[in-house]
């Protein structure tokens, strides 16, 4: 797979082949060399090797993934969907199948109601799974459907009430359905499934600020910096949320801690910068993000809140300036570039 992500085809096509003499039954094999020929443009030869892995495995979804895109590139949507109909005969409680299924549905024009009944199918073959219900889950919010979302957010909690995925898509159809309340119930209950992860306690804290309850989100910040003390989003993400609840001081103390704890960053600064600019400290927040570039003078963020703060400031020559000058030594960036367009 490395071969493939540089291109190197045939060195490719030689590891799928030695791996071929060593493993005839394992349809992985076969799945690379298909994937080869489709990089090489070459489909016919991709779907006889993505065949020959479903003939080693019949219930080997990546190949038949891999021949539906094919199928839909000829214009042949039926066909693939026979094949995931025969798959789903020898496997009824594979609901990924079925999820497999719905998307091609949804890829070829199906309508969503079609999608929704296979979905549905997917999670009564199998009661103890949740791909199915996530999937409905997501494609009912797309949908813009929350109520359906909720109801099969809900389902899947209940097949596996400590699941991650299960407890996350619970949260996101809540939050959707206006339920902030039982949103926060189901983060909270995420976090005590994953203790060690800091995500629940950021998503915790996204949604206390959406709610305007800043106190809790710092909190939630607070509880997640202690999980991953070096992870500069919440850094950010504290000093924006106490600056969104009114206290810039303790916003511009949270950025200079920040600072202390990792003195070769930029970023610490330029979360200063943008506290000073939000009282009105011009000067000043020019001062922190100009030495934030020195500490790291490649950084685009820092760049383009510098350019934006000398137009806010009235000294749009020295902007111009700055950007001609950041551009020609920064000649793949494209943070400033996006902002100038």
């Amino acid at each position: 797979t490395s071969h493939l992500r540089r291109k190197e085809y045939d060195k490719a096509l030689a590891a799928a082949r030695n791996l071929q003499k060593k493993q005839p039954s394992n349809p992985l094999s076969y799945q690379i060399e298909g994937l080869v020929f489709v990089g090489k443009q070459e489909p016919g030869a991709a779907r006889k090797a993505f065949e020959r892995a479903l003939e080693l495995q019949p219930t080997y979804l990546p190949a038949a993934y891999a021949l539906a895109s094919l199928d839909l590139a000829d214009k042949k949507p039926d066909q693939a969907k026979a094949r995931y109909e025969k798959m789903i005969a020898k496997d009824p409680k594979n609901d990924q199948l079925y999820v497999a299924l719905a998307e091609l549905i949804g890829r070829s024009g199906g309508s969503p109601a079609d999608v929704t009944t296979t979905l549905q199918k997917g999670a009564q073959a199998n009661p103890a799974a949740i791909d199915a219900r996530l999937a409905l889950v997501r494609y009912s919010l797309q949908r813009g459907d929350a109520k359906a979302a909720v109801a099969a957010a809900s389902e899947a909690v209940a097949a596996q009430p400590n699941d991650r995925r299960a407890l996350e898509a619970m949260a996101a159809a809540q939050e959707a359905n206006g339920d902030l309340n039982q949103a926060v119930e189901a983060l909270r209950k995420l976090a005590t499934v994953t203790p060690e992860s800091p995500q629940p306690q950021m998503q915790l804290a996204a949604l206390y600020v959406r709610q305007k309850q800043f106190d809790r989100a710092y909190e939630a910040l607070v509880a997640a910096k202690k999980l991953a003390p070096a992870n500069e989003t919440i850094d950010r993400d504290i000093v924006a949320t106490l600056l969104a609840g009114g206290k810039p001081e303790e916003a511009l103390r949270a950025a200079r801690q920040a600072q202390r704890e990792r003195p070769k960053s930029g970023l610490p600064l330029l979360f200063e910068g943008e506290v000073l600019e939000s009282q009105g400290k011009l000067a000043e927040a020019e001062q922190a993000y100009r030495a934030g570039l020195k500490l790291q003078p490649t950084t685009g963020a820092l760049a383009v809140r510098l350019y934006a703060l000398l137009q806010k400031a009235g000294k749009k020559a020295d902007a111009e300036a700055f950007a001609k000058r950041w551009l020609t030594d920064n000649p793949k960036d494209i943070a400033l570039r996006l902002y100038l367009a």
